[in-house]
Formats: structure tokens, sequence, C-alpha cells
């Protein structure tokens, strides 16, 4: 209801007492319940209770994430307007989380278009969610397995930061979180979880 409101352009952007967006806020109660629920191992498999509100609060993330744009794909800025620098930073992390690659290119396609405009863009190193301990877009694709994100990020990254001849990544899209952990070592971390998170797939990437 409040995301179809004329004003909820304005309400999408407004940020609590830590610096988050509404979709920051959904995005961190995903993460902490799922998270807790999986550390559970085989004894949570049958907690429906649990399964059904990380369903409930996957949606509310999807609705959150996507609804800065039109349905076909525009954004819900005027036409000679980016969405804002902030809104598309959390939309690529979450976008990235969620495994959600058409989002993640959304992003990726505004963030070109203020290259060519002459705006700041986004920053592979951006690390500013509250409560995400310095996780980034990578981080967030590493540590659930989002194999086709992870290929767009690098894709981008090649594209616009390195020249076509550089073979490896630097280091702020590789770097490690609040806790030393880079992309790899979550990758790494996250791989014991039975259907779900990183693959073989994702360690060769």
């Amino acid at each position: 209801l409040f995301v179809k409101q004329d004003s909820s352009n304005h309400l999408l952007r407004m940020k609590d007492s830590k610096h988050r967006l509404p979709m920051d806020v959904a995005g961190c109660e995903l993460m902490e319940i799922k998270h807790m629920h999986l550390e559970r191992g085989p004894n949570g498999l049958h907690d429906h209770k649990t399964i059904q509100k990380i369903k409930d609060r996957e949606d509310t993330l999807r609705v959150l994430v996507n609804n800065h744009y039109n349905d076909d794909g525009t954004s819900h800025s005027p036409s000679h307007e980016c969405p804002v620098l902030r809104v598309l930073q959390s939309q690529l992390c979450w976008g990235a989380y969620l495994g959600w690659t058409e989002v993640v290119n959304k992003a990726l396609k505004y963030a070109t278009l203020r290259v060519q405009q002459g705006q700041q863009t986004i920053k592979y190193n951006w690390s500013y969610i509250y409560g995400q301990e310095g996780r980034t877009a990578l981080h967030f694709a590493s540590l659930m397995g989002s194999n086709d994100v992870i290929d767009e990020l690098i894709k981008y990254h090649r594209l616009h930061y390195q020249g076509m001849n550089i073979k490896l990544m630097p280091t702020p899209m590789c770097g490690p979180d609040h806790h030393g952990n880079t992309p790899l070592h979550l990758a790494s971390m996250y791989s014991n979880f039975p259907n779900y998170g990183p693959n073989v797939s994702t360690i060769r990437r």
C-alpha cells in the first residue's frame, strides 16, 4: 500500500537513524532470520512457521528493491535522471543477495548512465549498510552462491574500471569485510549448507 502512493519514491529514499533505506531494513531482517534458521541444520527443516516468515520477508524485500522501477524497467525518476546513487548501491547489494540478476543489471545500467553523464557512480568497495559488517555486492553474491550475479558484477567492473588487458580483479572488488572475510572466504564458509548457497561453480568464479 505504501509503495503504490504518488510519494513512494520519496518514502523509499528516506533513511532511519542508522542511515538505512527501507530496503536495507528488510534485507537485514531477512538475513538475520534466514541464517539463524539455516544454522539449525536438519532440525529446522520442518519449522514451517519460520520458513513462512522467511518467504514473507523475501517478498517484502523484493517489493522494496524493485519498486524504484516501472514495469518496463525504466526508472520512476524523470527521464533525464538516474536513481540516486544511494538507492543504486543498496539495490545492487540486495539484488545480489537475492540472486536477482534482472535488478542487478538495471542498477548497473543506471550506473553506466551516470558515468556517461559525468556523475559519480557506484563503487565496488561501497559497504555502508548498517549491520552488514562491511559486505559489498560481491560479498552478498558470494555467500548466497548467486553465480550469474557474480558474472555480471565482474563483467561491469572490467568494462568500466579495468581496461581490457587486465586479467585480475583489483583489491577493492575482492577486499575484506569488517571481519577480514573476502568474497572467497564467504563462498568457502557457506558452502556447507545443503540446497543453499555457494557451490563449486561459485568457488571457480
